[in-house]
């Protein structure tokens, strides 16, 4: 290594320090010693390192540069776009087209189930340090929560009984909710692991589904089957009415992530809102839900009779993407969206061959150009959003 690459990792090495209160204590303290140490030693570490060869390097094994790199390449903490998916039950990560995938999963220790357990419901947190998977156990009830960093290392671990219902982040990446009894409780837990909130399940009147528990864009209150809202506070809770939301009609409530609009869905109709209630657009044509939002509110994706649908959600102007479903094998069909890039321009979407097997992740351009192949084998991914484009 010469000194220019050298003084680059230095630099990456500080960019990647977490910082605030979300990150656990001990992972700050390991941050900032290692950035404190690297910045005010980091000539003389260059000079060590080439004047005195290997064994040198090796004295400095308390130093933040490990003296033996991995030899295989390991994706950076922020690096921007990330995937991350889950093929044969492990969990990798790769650039945003699905190339140079890594394995995190090896190595996490599970001592409680006696059988092969699997990784699921994988997803990042919004600031992109973080990512969160279920831990599914054949032989017990009991789910594990994991909470790692991009590369593998496990920040927090803690079981629920959910049932594989899924999580969510809050939008400022410090908590994550979780059913801790299938459809009776929610969990509210830290990045540390630590339960925060223990909540039950409301009394609403429209019927529920599957989905982990959502999150209000203030992160005060929880968001339960797109209409519910349940106080962090304990308080009562209550039902939206945004746009004549109608829970009994199966309506639902999706906020943009960052908080400055709203999809209304009642009956066959999806209405856009802003932040304050008022009317953005109504969306022509037909659509079933929202089911992801570009970083920047700017658009949601949508399916509808097994085609992928972009929606401009100033002008509800829907817009439908052939080329999704056409660049599928023969009797293939989109089983889901996945999310938008960072950037916006692209969409992630799963497919499967309509037999259950088959899977793959695939990604479009927004305008339904470049369809490809990211991934075989799985439905499950996430792109990473870096913080700046929230």
């Amino acid at each position: 290594m010469n000194e220019t690459e050298f003084r680059h990792q230095l630099f990456d090495l500080a960019e990647d320090a977490p910082s605030g209160s979300s990150a656990p204590p001990a992972l700050l303290r390991r941050a900032r010693r290692r950035v404190v140490l690297t910045i005010a030693s980091s000539v003389a570490i260059a000079v060590l390192v080439v004047g005195m060869g290997i064994a040198g390097v090796r004295a400095l094994q308390t130093a933040p540069i490990p003296a033996n790199p991995p030899v295989e390449p390991r994706p950076g903490p922020v690096a921007s776009g990330a995937l991350a998916y889950v093929l044969d039950g492990d969990i990798y990560v790769a650039d945003p087209d699905g190339t140079n995938a890594v394995k995190i999963s090896d190595g996490i220790p599970d001592a409680r189930c006696e059988g092969l357990s699997e990784e699921t419901y994988l997803s990042w947190s919004p600031d992109g340090r973080y990512l969160a998977f279920q831990r599914d156990c054949p032989s017990s009830e009991q789910d594990d929560m994991v909470i790692t960093d991009p590369y593998g290392n496990v920040v927090a671990e803690f079981p629920t009984y959910g049932g594989g219902w899924g999580f969510t982040w809050s939008p400022d990446s410090t908590r994550v909710a979780v059913w801790e009894v299938g459809f009776v409780t929610i969990g509210v837990y830290g990045v540390d692991g630590e339960r925060q909130a223990s909540l039950p399940e409301p009394t609403v009147t429209g019927g529920g589904n599957s989905d982990g528990p959502g999150w209000m864009p203030d992160g005060s209150a929880l968001l339960l089957f797109g209409y519910a809202v349940v106080p962090l506070d304990g308080s009562a809770g209550y039902e939206l009415s945004l746009g004549g939301l109608d829970p009994s009609l199966g309506g639902q409530a999706t906020y943009s992530p960052d908080g400055t609009r709203v999809a209304v869905v009642t009956g066959n109709s999806i209405t856009v809102l802003d932040a304050e209630g008022s009317l953005v657009s109504e969306v022509n044509g037909r659509l079933d839900g929202v089911e992801a939002w570009s970083p920047d509110g700017e658009h949601f994706a949508s399916l509808s009779h097994g085609e992928l649908n972009v929606v401009d959600a100033a002008s509800g102007t829907v817009t439908v993407l052939p080329e999704a479903t056409a660049a599928l094998d023969g009797g293939d069909e989109i089983l889901g969206i996945r999310g938008f890039s960072p950037q916006g321009d692209r969409i992630l979407y799963a497919t499967s061959d309509g037999a259950g097997g088959g899977m793959a992740l695939y990604s479009i351009g927004v305008d339904g150009s470049d369809a490809r192949l990211v991934v075989a084998g799985t439905w499950e991914g996430d792109w990473q959003t870096p913080p700046q484009t929230r």
